[in-house]
Protein backbone atom coordinates (compact mmCIF):
# COMPACT_ATOMS: atom_id res chain seq x y z
CA UNK A 1 0.00 0.00 0.00
CA UNK A 2 1.34 3.62 -0.73
CA UNK A 3 2.27 6.28 2.10
CA UNK A 4 1.38 9.37 0.83
CA UNK A 5 3.10 12.41 3.09
CA UNK A 6 0.03 15.30 3.47
CA UNK A 7 0.20 18.57 5.19
CA UNK A 8 -2.45 20.91 6.34
CA UNK A 9 -3.56 23.60 3.85
CA UNK A 10 -5.03 27.14 4.91
CA UNK A 11 -4.49 28.36 1.62
CA UNK A 12 -8.13 28.31 -0.16
CA UNK A 13 -10.42 29.72 -3.38
CA UNK A 14 -8.17 31.21 -6.15
CA UNK A 15 -5.14 31.67 -4.16
CA UNK A 16 -4.61 28.14 -4.29
CA UNK A 17 -3.18 29.33 -7.83
CA UNK A 18 0.00 30.31 -6.13
CA UNK A 19 0.09 26.40 -4.36
CA UNK A 20 -0.01 25.27 -8.33
CA UNK A 21 2.71 27.85 -9.43
CA UNK A 22 4.78 26.60 -6.58
CA UNK A 23 4.67 23.05 -7.03
CA UNK A 24 2.04 21.73 -4.96
CA UNK A 25 -1.82 20.54 -5.42
CA UNK A 26 -4.47 21.46 -3.48
CA UNK A 27 -6.66 18.54 -1.94
CA UNK A 28 -9.51 17.37 0.57
CA UNK A 29 -10.39 14.78 2.83
CA UNK A 30 -13.96 13.77 2.85
CA UNK A 31 -15.37 11.77 5.89
CA UNK A 32 -11.92 12.39 8.44
CA UNK A 33 -12.19 11.30 12.03
CA UNK A 34 -14.49 10.32 14.28
CA UNK A 35 -17.02 13.39 13.11
CA UNK A 36 -16.68 12.44 9.04
CA UNK A 37 -15.67 16.12 8.53
CA UNK A 38 -13.94 17.10 5.47
CA UNK A 39 -10.22 18.53 5.67
CA UNK A 40 -8.03 20.78 3.73
CA UNK A 41 -4.61 19.46 2.95
CA UNK A 42 -2.12 19.71 0.49
CA UNK A 43 0.98 17.22 -1.48
CA UNK A 44 3.40 17.90 -3.99
CA UNK A 45 2.68 17.43 -7.81
CA UNK A 46 6.21 15.42 -8.01
CA UNK A 47 4.55 13.10 -5.28
CA UNK A 48 1.08 12.98 -6.80
CA UNK A 49 2.62 11.89 -10.60
CA UNK A 50 4.73 9.29 -8.89
CA UNK A 51 1.60 7.46 -6.95
CA UNK A 52 -0.11 8.42 -10.06
CA UNK A 53 1.57 6.36 -12.33
CA UNK A 54 1.82 3.52 -10.14
CA UNK A 55 -1.88 3.03 -8.91
CA UNK A 56 -5.11 2.20 -10.07
CA UNK A 57 -7.48 5.14 -8.61
CA UNK A 58 -9.56 2.71 -6.95
CA UNK A 59 -7.13 1.30 -4.48
CA UNK A 60 -6.66 2.63 -1.08
CA UNK A 61 -3.36 4.83 0.24
CA UNK A 62 -2.34 5.62 3.50
CA UNK A 63 -2.12 9.18 4.31
CA UNK A 64 0.68 10.57 6.43
CA UNK A 65 -0.84 13.78 8.00
CA UNK A 66 0.48 15.27 11.47
CA UNK A 67 2.16 11.68 12.01
CA UNK A 68 -1.38 10.27 11.64
CA UNK A 69 -1.54 7.38 8.79
CA UNK A 70 -4.95 7.41 7.08
CA UNK A 71 -6.60 4.94 5.11
CA UNK A 72 -8.55 6.71 2.34
CA UNK A 73 -9.12 5.88 -1.58
CA UNK A 74 -9.09 8.49 -4.51
CA UNK A 75 -12.60 9.93 -5.21
CA UNK A 76 -12.02 12.46 -7.71
CA UNK A 77 -8.91 14.16 -9.81
CA UNK A 78 -9.44 17.60 -11.19
CA UNK A 79 -7.22 17.54 -14.62
CA UNK A 80 -6.54 20.77 -16.29
CA UNK A 81 -8.38 20.84 -19.86
CA UNK A 82 -5.20 21.72 -21.71
CA UNK A 83 -2.37 20.80 -20.06
CA UNK A 84 -3.75 17.60 -18.28
CA UNK A 85 -2.36 19.22 -14.80
CA UNK A 86 -4.03 17.70 -12.03
CA UNK A 87 -5.81 20.73 -10.30
CA UNK A 88 -7.27 19.17 -7.21
CA UNK A 89 -7.81 15.58 -5.60
CA UNK A 90 -10.82 14.52 -3.19
CA UNK A 91 -10.06 11.62 -0.73
CA UNK A 92 -12.03 9.54 0.78
CA UNK A 93 -11.37 8.45 4.23
CA UNK A 94 -12.26 4.65 4.36
CA UNK A 95 -12.60 2.06 7.42
CA UNK A 96 -10.16 -1.03 6.55
CA UNK A 97 -13.50 -3.15 8.48
CA UNK A 98 -16.07 -1.51 6.59
CA UNK A 99 -16.95 -2.24 2.68
CA UNK A 100 -16.87 0.51 -0.02
CA UNK A 101 -18.14 0.60 -2.65
CA UNK A 102 -15.49 1.97 -5.97
CA UNK A 103 -15.58 2.13 -9.77
CA UNK A 104 -12.97 -0.63 -11.14
CA UNK A 105 -11.25 -0.43 -14.83
CA UNK A 106 -12.39 -2.86 -17.44
CA UNK A 107 -9.24 -4.30 -19.39
CA UNK A 108 -9.82 -6.20 -22.41
CA UNK A 109 -7.96 -9.47 -22.71
CA UNK A 110 -7.11 -11.53 -25.99
CA UNK A 111 -8.64 -11.27 -29.69
CA UNK A 112 -12.03 -11.49 -30.77
CA UNK A 113 -12.51 -14.48 -33.32
CA UNK A 114 -15.38 -11.60 -34.74
CA UNK A 115 -12.81 -9.38 -35.11
CA UNK A 116 -9.74 -11.28 -36.06
CA UNK A 117 -12.47 -12.33 -39.37
CA UNK A 118 -13.68 -9.23 -39.81
CA UNK A 119 -17.30 -10.22 -38.93
CA UNK A 120 -18.26 -7.66 -36.49
CA UNK A 121 -16.62 -4.90 -34.78
CA UNK A 122 -16.15 -4.34 -31.44
CA UNK A 123 -17.99 -1.83 -29.15
CA UNK A 124 -16.41 -1.32 -25.78
CA UNK A 125 -19.31 0.31 -24.12
CA UNK A 126 -18.74 -0.02 -20.36
CA UNK A 127 -15.17 0.72 -18.92
CA UNK A 128 -15.31 0.46 -15.36
CA UNK A 129 -17.40 -1.33 -13.15
CA UNK A 130 -18.66 -0.39 -9.20
CA UNK A 131 -17.81 -3.48 -7.13
CA UNK A 132 -18.00 -3.77 -3.16
CA UNK A 133 -15.79 -4.83 -0.99
CA UNK A 134 -13.65 -4.64 1.86
CA UNK A 135 -10.69 -1.54 1.08
CA UNK A 136 -7.93 -4.14 0.67
CA UNK A 137 -10.01 -6.23 -1.83
CA UNK A 138 -10.05 -3.51 -4.33
CA UNK A 139 -8.65 -4.55 -7.70
CA UNK A 140 -6.50 -2.55 -9.86
CA UNK A 141 -8.66 -3.92 -12.72
CA UNK A 142 -11.06 -6.29 -13.99
CA UNK A 143 -9.76 -8.51 -17.21
CA UNK A 144 -12.70 -9.64 -19.57
CA UNK A 145 -11.61 -12.38 -22.09
CA UNK A 146 -13.04 -11.39 -25.45
CA UNK A 147 -11.80 -14.77 -27.23
CA UNK A 148 -15.65 -15.80 -26.63
CA UNK A 149 -17.05 -13.59 -28.62
CA UNK A 150 -17.50 -14.95 -32.31
CA UNK A 151 -20.08 -13.76 -33.76
CA UNK A 152 -22.50 -10.48 -34.49
CA UNK A 153 -24.02 -10.16 -30.97
CA UNK A 154 -21.93 -11.73 -28.82
CA UNK A 155 -21.89 -10.31 -25.94
CA UNK A 156 -20.23 -9.50 -22.20
CA UNK A 157 -22.65 -8.75 -19.56
CA UNK A 158 -21.90 -7.23 -16.03
CA UNK A 159 -23.38 -10.29 -14.84
CA UNK A 160 -21.03 -12.35 -16.77
CA UNK A 161 -17.36 -11.64 -15.55
CA UNK A 162 -15.50 -13.47 -12.87
CA UNK A 163 -14.95 -11.70 -9.96
CA UNK A 164 -13.23 -13.40 -6.54
CA UNK A 165 -15.30 -14.26 -3.95
CA UNK A 166 -14.52 -11.03 -1.61
CA UNK A 167 -16.26 -8.81 -4.25
CA UNK A 168 -19.59 -8.04 -5.17
CA UNK A 169 -21.59 -6.56 -7.78
CA UNK A 170 -24.92 -3.95 -7.70
CA UNK A 171 -27.97 -5.53 -8.94
CA UNK A 172 -28.88 -2.82 -10.86
CA UNK A 173 -25.38 -2.98 -12.48
CA UNK A 174 -26.07 -6.91 -13.56
CA UNK A 175 -27.53 -6.42 -16.79
CA UNK A 176 -25.31 -4.15 -18.46
CA UNK A 177 -23.19 -4.65 -21.28
CA UNK A 178 -19.24 -4.52 -21.37
CA UNK A 179 -18.31 -5.34 -24.68
CA UNK A 180 -20.44 -6.46 -27.76
CA UNK A 181 -19.89 -7.66 -30.96
CA UNK A 182 -21.59 -4.99 -33.59
CA UNK A 183 -22.35 -5.54 -37.55
CA UNK A 184 -19.89 -2.99 -39.44
CA UNK A 185 -21.91 -0.34 -41.06
CA UNK A 186 -20.68 0.41 -44.62
CA UNK A 187 -20.43 3.50 -46.77
CA UNK A 188 -21.86 2.96 -50.21
CA UNK A 189 -20.52 5.41 -52.73
CA UNK A 190 -22.99 7.15 -55.09
CA UNK A 191 -21.39 6.94 -58.73
CA UNK A 192 -22.75 8.71 -62.31
CA UNK A 193 -22.85 6.38 -65.25
CA UNK A 194 -23.02 7.45 -68.93
CA UNK A 195 -24.21 5.43 -71.17
CA UNK A 196 -21.91 4.94 -74.13
CA UNK A 197 -22.78 6.98 -77.35
CA UNK A 198 -25.35 9.28 -74.97
CA UNK A 199 -24.89 13.15 -75.00
CA UNK A 200 -25.37 15.68 -72.42
CA UNK A 201 -27.71 18.11 -73.38
CA UNK A 202 -24.90 20.94 -73.20
CA UNK A 203 -23.51 19.05 -75.70
CA UNK A 204 -26.39 18.77 -78.00
CA UNK A 205 -26.90 22.06 -78.07
CA UNK A 206 -23.73 23.35 -78.38
CA UNK A 207 -23.13 21.29 -81.35
CA UNK A 208 -26.61 22.83 -83.09
CA UNK A 209 -25.56 26.37 -82.62
CA UNK A 210 -22.21 26.03 -84.03
CA UNK A 211 -24.26 24.16 -87.29
CA UNK A 212 -26.12 27.58 -87.52
CA UNK A 213 -23.52 30.12 -87.48
CA UNK A 214 -21.93 27.80 -90.09
CA UNK A 215 -23.27 28.52 -93.96
CA UNK A 216 -23.55 25.87 -96.36
CA UNK A 217 -20.04 25.04 -97.55
CA UNK A 218 -18.62 27.93 -95.69
CA UNK A 219 -16.01 27.09 -92.94
CA UNK A 220 -15.93 28.04 -89.22
CA UNK A 221 -12.19 29.49 -90.00
CA UNK A 222 -12.86 30.95 -93.42
CA UNK A 223 -11.75 35.14 -92.94
CA UNK A 224 -14.76 37.36 -94.66
CA UNK A 225 -13.76 39.78 -97.23
CA UNK A 226 -12.35 43.04 -96.28
CA UNK A 227 -14.48 46.73 -98.07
Amino acid sequence: MEDIHVDKRTVTGKACRTLRNDGITPAVIYGYGKNRESKNIQLTQETLHEVMGRLSSARPVQLELDETLILAIIKDVVMHPVTNDILHVDFMAVNENTPVTVSVPVVLTGISPAVKNNIGVLVHELDQVEVTCLPDYIPDQIDVDITTLKVIGDNVLVEDLKLPENLSLSEKELKRTVVTIAKAQKVIEETTETTPGEESEEESDSTGKESENLSDGESANDEQPKE
